[in-house]
């Protein structure tokens, strides 16, 4: 198995519940949840989540030191 990296997130407390009412549904833990929800956006190929993430991502990388 890959070697693991862990980070921590900080979110608004809407959010933190309905981690922990889905979680428990489902007898894990809101941090299993959270990673299994960013393994799935990963699955899906990363796509950008704003149109300004996408642009950095498809710009060539002389075109941005040039900004």
């Amino acid at each position: 198995m890959a070697e693991k990296r862990r980070f921590t997130l900080s979110l608004p407390e809407h959010i933190a519940e309905e981690l922990e009412r889905r979680s428990e549904a489902l007898g894990s833990n809101p941090t299993e949840y959270a990673a299994d929800i960013i393994r799935w956006w990963y699955g899906q190929s990363s796509p950008s989540l704003t149109d300004e993430e996408k642009r950095l991502l498809t710009e060539k990388p002389a075109a941005r030191r040039a900004s």
